[in-house]
């Protein structure tokens, strides 16, 4: 039991590491990727001419729907799953803590991997953003480009942006304009609240799973929540394109990246769902589990032993038969 948790110890340290690494990783990508691709544009492209409005969900708004809320139902969830489990023979603190653990590591984890996946792909790609003639306002050698008409038709690449954006301004200003305008693909936003809130929605089901096996029926409370959660999300997405920050495709891609990684953490990395042993299915029942399977396996190798005794038997009576005859 000690050498386990001994190992099972080393093993949420080293997990920690990794999605503090990711972590790092994701919020220091522009530090170790460099600025997003510098793309041109052509002067008629009307997909980059829409006018520059304010987030409706801004990012502390974001963070709270797809970091808050899941972390929440997390600790919510496991106090409750803690409480209906409570006849167990592992201490009521010990199981609390574990079983928020248990989920609490793979949401970090995938939502690291979110991040670190949506940010190389901004500065990968390097879209311009749909307003982007509204607040670059392109100039070459100090003449705006697009007030001359033999530059339409052309694939201008060799552009300064002289325009500004809500509150940036000063000497950075420029810099920090031309990198926000310049991340369109995929959208955060849309990943990050796909991702927050698929995985809310798996843990649901499973906690309702749970409360359907200590008698508790909850009608259709949890499909409600469930699909809060969807709602949400979805709100989140159609926000993007409603306030032009992003191309209906950018939100397209970041909704299928954010539940595509919910749903891999949900079935591959979560060990709840994916049904694996954990720490409290071990330290709870280990003698009677591996009581059964010995049991189990005895029974078996008797049953075996029994059948193969009387088919024995059978022949020899057959080979006495053959030869009285």
């Amino acid at each position: 039991m000690c050498k386990f948790a001994l190992k099972y110890l080393l093993r949420l340290l080293f997990d920690f590491v990794i999605i503090a690494v990711l972590l790092v990783l994701s919020l220091k990508t522009y530090l170790f990727l460099g600025a997003p691709t510098r793309r041109g544009f052509f002067c008629g492209d009307e997909s980059l001419m829409y006018p520059f409005h304010e987030d409706t969900i801004n990012s502390h708004m974001l963070q709270i729907l797809s970091f808050g809320i899941p972390l929440l139902v997390i600790v919510v969830c496991g106090l409750l799953e803690n409480l209906a489990l409570q006849k167990r023979s592992v201490g009521t603190h010990l199981r609390t803590l574990l079983t928020i653990h248990d989920s609490l590591l793979p949401f970090l984890f995938g939502y690291a991997a979110v991040r670190l996946i949506k940010d190389v792909g901004k500065v990968t790609v390097g879209r311009l953003r749909p307003y982007f003639f509204e607040v670059c306002h392109p100039v070459h050698e100090d003449v705006p480009i697009c007030d001359d008409a033999r530059n339409y038709g052309i694939y201008i690449e060799e552009y300064e942006c002289v325009g500004s954006m809500g509150d940036t301004e000063g000497a950075a200003h420029t810099s920090i304009v031309e990198n926000i305008m310049r991340s369109s693909f995929p959208s955060g936003h849309a990943a990050l609240a796909f991702f927050g809130m698929s995985f809310t929605v798996f843990y649901l089901q499973r906690f309702s799973s749970i409360l359907r096996r200590s008698c508790a029926n909850v009608g259709l409370v949890m499909p409600l929540l469930q699909f809060v959660c969807i709602l949400v999300a979805w709100f989140v997405a159609t926000s993007r394109v409603l306030d032009y920050k992003h191309h209906w495709s950018d939100v397209v891609a970041g909704g299928f990246l954010g539940l595509g990684v919910g749903i891999a953490v949900a079935y591959y990395v979560h060990g709840h769902l994916k049904g694996s042993g954990t720490f409290l299915e071990v330290v709870d029942t280990p003698k009677v589990s591996i009581t059964r399977h010995n049991n189990r396996g005895i029974s078996e190798r008797s049953s075996v032993y029994a059948s193969t005794s009387s088919s024995n038997a059978q022949n020899n009576s057959v080979t006495k038969q053959i030869s009285k005859a």
